[in-house]
């Protein structure tokens, strides 16, 4: 089981379609998506620009 908060989100959903025989389920609370970076590597450059 996975639990996401905000862009911890996109991290647990990544894992879980890399792995889906490891994740017996997600839990994602209040999921941050930008249209124009959907990507994980996106999100991550993203994220690290406004560090």
């Amino acid at each position: 089981m996975l639990l996401g908060g905000s862009f911890g989100c996109q991290v647990a959903v990544v894992a879980a379609a890399r792995h889906p025989d490891r994740i017996a389920g997600l839990v994602l609370v209040g999921p941050t998506v930008d249209p124009a970076a959907r990507s994980f590597v996106r999100q991550l450059l993203r994220w690290q620009q406004a560090q």
